[in-house]
Parts: structure tokens; sequence; C-alpha cells
């Protein structure tokens, strides 16, 4: 097994993670939590009292921003950011146990990554010059796949300057005149989980239909923003307001909201 001292950057943040690789490549983690380190020297550290030793090459990781996928032929470099991007999540998402869009094996997601990864043209693989073009559809769910891959890395980093990320969450009861239920469950979460990736800020959104019979709702909105401000965006953003008048309100009688913020505590080894 070898261990390498990665340094993960995202906006203004910095921190430390041990990547590992050998029969398995995964990130270490304590129980389900991701052991980051506020410093190389903090990891070094570590690294002793474990007795173990970090390799030469130091990875570095920058998810500050991402580049736009044009539509247009995609040059290799571009393609090799969305990739390292992705493998990345994954490694991530397995190793604390959590679920990862990157990792669903949907055909559209099969496509795209298949798409990128011989955009790299990798030397060894490389018959001839590849350059993939993707369509709207494609390149909206490879937003939403980086997207939900940065919200379970920040998730475990807490990084949003000491207060936590917020969490929106609803209780709809459908009107008793609703004449087609099954019809409108489905365009109602279709419509509603297709925000991430459309909406900045939005880093999660699911819609649960199938509730229990104890239960007094017939559906919920389980959702994550990076801030308070940006649920407010989401809020008033066009699309939101599109899909709500158009999926949602025609049929809901009764709405229960909760939105409040969650607060941890800074982790450090």
């Amino acid at each position: 097994m070898k261990y390498y001292l990665t340094k993960v950057i995202c906006e203004d943040k910095s921190c430390f993670l041990v990547w590992y690789g050998g029969h398995k490549d995964g990130f270490l983690v304590s129980g389900k939590r991701l052991l980051a380190f506020s410093s190389a020297e903090e990891a070094d550290g570590f690294a002793r009292k474990e007795k173990i030793s970090f390799e030469a090459e130091e990875i570095t990781y920058d998810f500050s921003g991402f580049p736009r996928l044009t539509g247009k032929e995609e040059p290799s470099e571009k393609c090799r950011i969305f990739i390292d991007a992705w493998n990345f999540f994954s490694d991530l998402s397995k190793s604390l146990d959590e679920s990862f869009l990157g990792d669903s094996g949907d055909e559209i997601t099969n496509t795209i990554y298949n798409k990128l990864f011989h955009g790299c043209n990798l030397e060894a693989l490389k018959t001839k010059e590849y350059h993939p073009v993707f369509d709207d559809n494609e390149i909206q769910s490879c937003s939403a796949i980086l997207l939900d891959g940065l919200a379970i890395l920040k998730k475990q980093l807490n990084w949003k300057g000491g207060a936590g990320m917020v969490k929106h969450i609803i209780l709809w009861k459908l009107k008793d005149t609703v004449a087609d239920k099954e019809r409108v469950l489905r365009e109602m979460k279709e419509n509603l989980e297709a925000l991430t990736g459309k909406v900045p800020g939005l880093l999660r959104l699911t819609v649960v239909t199938c509730p229990l019979a104890s239960s007094n709702a017939d559906v919920m909105l389980d959702s994550e923003l990076e801030s308070e401000e940006a649920l407010k965006g989401y809020q008033s953003h066009p699309e939101h307001v599109r899909v709500a008048n158009t999926y949602v309100r025609p049929f809901t009688e009764l709405r229960l909201c909760m939105d409040y913020e969650e607060m941890q505590k800074p982790r450090s080894v």
C-alpha cells in the first residue's frame, strides 16, 4: 500500500488528506469521518505516529472552479481536469460509504465518463487524437455530478467559514382533488431534483414520494445549500420558480418548511 499526502484547495481554503493506492484506492477515514489536517506538518506527525510513510510526490487538487463544457470539441487538458476530479470524488465517496452521482452506472453517466476518459488522449491508450463533444443534457449531468462530489467534500470539511451549510426541508400534502397522483409525484420528483446543477449554491436535492403508512405527508424535499444567501437565491431563481409553479403548487394544499444551519466544529487530527 502506498500513501500520498494530498493537498485540497477550494475557494480560499485548503487542507491535507491522506490518499492511498494499491489493490484498492481511497482516503483515510476515522469511522465515517474524513481525516483532514490543517498543514503538511500536522499530517507528517500523524504519519509518524501511525508508522506510515508518504511517497515523495505530493498531490494537489484545486476545486476552486471548473472550466465549462462548451458543446464543441473539448481539449485534452480540460478532459483531464474533469476526469481527475471525478476519480477523486469517487474514491472519496467510497471511502466514506456515501453515494455519489458519478458512480450511479446509468447510461448517460457512463457515456460522459468514457468521453472524458478517452478525451484525455493518454499515450498508452491513444490510437488517434480524440476530442469529445457533449450535448446539453450531458453538460448538465456532468455539472450535477461534480457539484455532488463537491457537496460530499465540503460537508466532511465543513468549509463555510465557521458557519455550516444550510438544510432546506419541505413537507407537502397533495390536494384530494389530484386525479393522477402517480404522474404528479413522478413529475414533481424529476423536475425538482433536476434543479441540482442549474441553481448556484444548491449542493444536493432529493425528493421522497414513497412515505410509510404512518406518515401524514405525501412528499418530502430534502436539500442542502452552501449558505443562507444561497437559499435566498434558490428561492427566487427563475428555474426554481418555474418548477414550483408548474409541478408543485397546483397540486399541493399543505406545505411545512424547516431551514437550519448545520453547525459543526472544524476537525483536526
